[in-house]
């Protein structure tokens, strides 16, 4: 392939390509998957063209993801696809137009000689519930959730901000539902930052489907003042809970709550500590609802 000032090969939502202009090559795997909790970004390095031209090898092993470039460089990465037709394969030049010399495209064989599925992100969530009024925070604002006490929580904390500012990313969800990936930050220096102190909680539904509640949590390390819970509306009882680790990146955390199936519950995000690390973060909390 000669090589105008950008080329890329784009396959499952994954683009490989190089920059003439920064002689670098890259992958990035921006639109890879819509599963929140598979980490995305960009990774590559400088690489230097044989006589313009540009050659590339690029095996797609299941999940696994190598590329080769001009025989001298390689990037190996993962990549999750939710899609089960993200199957394609695209070439892509900007601000230029490419020359193809040749092109070969084959399918691998399984390593026992048996066909492989490619790998696809399936989430097991029942089809026959409703979701938690603005279980994503995807409005914007706190739209479904009640502020019941404190000045920590407000239509401010939501954000659809990627990183918090000195450090690295939050890794928020981003789905089909809220391409934006609003998500709930805790710390809200307009508010009184980490000293400030709250409750908030979601709607009151009946928990339906198989009972299992996910959700996503970062933030100080705290469980007993610091935590997203499940809670029994009847008697206020905390059926399960999680804090943060001390981190702005989110983790995934699953209750399952099946012993609970059919009674009245309510997620509810609790921030009662102060100082350093004294706020959390939540997103993507879903809770498979009866419909009454």
């Amino acid at each position: 392939m000669s090589s105008p000032p950008g080329v890329g090969v784009s396959a499952r939502g994954n683009s490989s390509s190089y920059d003439t202009t920064e002689r670098r090559f890259s992958i990035d795997r921006g639109r890879s998957s819509l599963d929140p909790d598979v980490r995305k970004g960009v990774h590559g390095g400088t690489v230097e063209l044989d006589g313009g031209r540009l050659r590339l090898r690029v095996l797609l092993d299941r999940s696994m993801l190598e590329a080769y470039v001009n025989g001298t460089h390689s990037l190996t990465s993962r990549v999750y696809p939710t899609r089960q037709d993200a199957t394609g394969l695209r070439l892509i030049a900007e601000s230029g137009a490419a020359r193809i010399l040749e092109l070969d495209v084959w399918q691998m064989n399984g390593a026992y000689d048996a066909h492989v599925a490619p790998a696809a992100y399936d989430p097991p969530r029942p089809t026959d519930v409703d979701a938690l009024p603005n279980h994503d925070f995807a409005t914007g604002d706190l739209t479904g959730w009640t502020v019941v006490s404190g000045t920590t929580f407000s239509d401010g904390n939501v954000t659809t901000r990627p990183d918090w500012g000195w450090g690295g990313p939050f890794y928020q969800a981003e789905t089909e539902d809220d391409a934006s990936g609003h998500h709930l930050w805790g710390f809200n220096p307009d508010r009184g930052g980490d000293d400030a102190t709250g409750v908030l909680r979601s709607a009151t539904v009946t928990l339906g489907g198989d009972g299992v509640v996910d959700l996503l949590v970062s933030g100080g390390n705290d469980p007993d003042r610091l935590y997203a819970a499940v809670v029994r509306a009847g008697d206020g009882k905390v059926l399960a809970k999680a804090t943060g680790r001390g981190a702005e990146q989110y983790r995934r955390v699953v209750f399952d709550l099946s012993a609970h199936i059919g009674e009245r519950i309510y997620v509810e995000v609790v921030d009662r500590a102060t100082g350093g690390w004294g706020h959390i973060n939540v997103d993507d909390v879903n809770v498979p609802v009866r419909r009454e």
